[in-house]
């Protein structure tokens, strides 16, 4: 009865973000080529909250764990909430790409935790932060990165 109230409420209140156009199908790709994805996400709202919007769109079903900081005690950009979902989705840094889309809390914390970190291109991606290995403009665009990351090709210093 509670969870059904606090569902009502978050309905009401909540406006949930848009996913974009090209996720789903980036994120079927992806897990098509056996890759084991994990969400992390730094927020005010409970995370079954944001689970039942992935679920919605058709989202929830390609991750295999979804971090929401506000369950956590730290978020983006401190290094272990990178970490600590790397160890229950069983991927080391040096084998996890990170795709982020703001500079100071995605791709900071991404580095810091070393892992490859991917800039999407979006309004929030302007802001002042470090440098990341590659750069995409579209979700789609990552899968281009694979034959590199995976090292099937020459290995690039930079992406974009």
């Amino acid at each position: 009865m509670i969870a059904a109230i606090g569902d009502a409420f978050y309905d009401r209140v909540w406006s949930a973000p848009r996913p974009a156009v090209d996720a789903r199908s980036t994120l079927h790709a992806l897990k098509s080529e056996g890759m084991r994805l994990a969400l992390i996400s730094n927020t005010l709202w409970q995370g079954r909250q944001h689970e039942r919007q992935l679920e919605r769109n058709g989202l929830l079903q390609y991750f295999d764990h979804c971090t929401f900081s506000s369950s956590k005690l730290l978020a983006k950009p401190h290094p272990s909430i990178f970490r600590d979902t790397l160890d229950l989705v069983g991927v080391s840094p040096q084998q996890a790409v990170f795709v982020g889309d703001r500079p100071p809390d995605d791709i900071r914390g991404a580095l810091d935790a070393g892992m490859f970190a991917v800039l999407k291109r979006s309004n929030d991606s302007n802001l002042a932060g470090p440098k990341p290995h590659g750069e995409i403009l579209d979700l789609l665009d990552i899968l281009s990165l694979l034959p590199i990351l995976s090292g099937s090709e020459d290995a690039a210093t930079d992406i974009t």
